[in-house]
């Protein structure tokens, strides 16, 4: 799809994208606030063909986040291969902020502050998502997607989606079949049903937006 300052095409997007972000930070250096500024640049699907149509899948819910913080003390930097939830957003940003968000309001998120600023090895333990009645499920060694189809995510491939499909569970490691245990456990936990909206999908239908969501151990 074309825009009316791009030309069609992923890749001018990006490109156009990436010298609005240069915009901004030369902006804030301007300014002379760079280092009392955080920088929290994510996506919210993959694009059209490729995930934008799989809301329930790898490459429909794994997309890019940056948080640049020069002024902050942080112990992780660079590429931090660890399950991140887009509900844990607003938690982090609080906590950034040393906001304490009011007991009455329910927050599924957590924040990535303890991550971020200690060496606490990782953030999460598992993630998940849904779209109408399809459900799904990740931790380190395996995914559950919407289809209730099992796929090996210990390793990425080089085309970062292109996992292999788990269909005999003798042939993986004793660590995939107790997440997989772990994460068949956690699954009963999100009734989809339990609310009028949640209608069965047709498949004929245009995808929705995603609801995702996660919850505290």
């Amino acid at each position: 799809m074309g825009g009316t300052i791009t030309e069609s095409g992923i890749h001018h997007h990006v490109n156009y994208l990436d010298y609005q972000v240069w915009q901004y930070m030369n902006k804030l250096k301007d300014m002379g606030v760079e280092n009392n500024t955080i920088f929290i640049f994510c996506a919210d699907n993959g694009t059209s063909g490729y995930g934008k149509g799989s809301p329930v899948s790898q490459k429909g819910t794994h997309v890019p986040l940056i948080i640049y913080a020069p002024g902050m003390n942080m112990t992780k930097k660079g590429l931090q291969d660890t399950l991140v939830n887009m509900s844990d957003m607003l938690p982090t940003i609080a906590d950034i902020a040393k906001v304490k968000i009011p007991d009455s309001y329910e927050v599924n998120g957590e924040s990535l502050l303890p991550f971020l600023t200690t060496d606490k090895p990782k953030h999460r333990e598992w993630i998940y998502g849904y779209h109408k009645e399809m459900q799904i499920i990740r931790g380190d060694f395996v995914l559950k997607d919407g289809r209730n189809d099992w796929w090996d995510v210990s390793e990425n491939p080089d085309d970062l989606i292109s996992f292999k499909k788990i269909k005999d569970w003798s042939e993986v490691s004793e660590a995939h079949r107790k997440e997989r245990d772990e994460l068949n456990k956690v699954l009963p936990r999100f009734n989809l049903h339990a609310t009028a909206h949640d209608a069965s999908i047709n498949r004929t239908e245009t995808p929705e937006p995603l609801n995702v969501i996660a919850r505290k151990e």
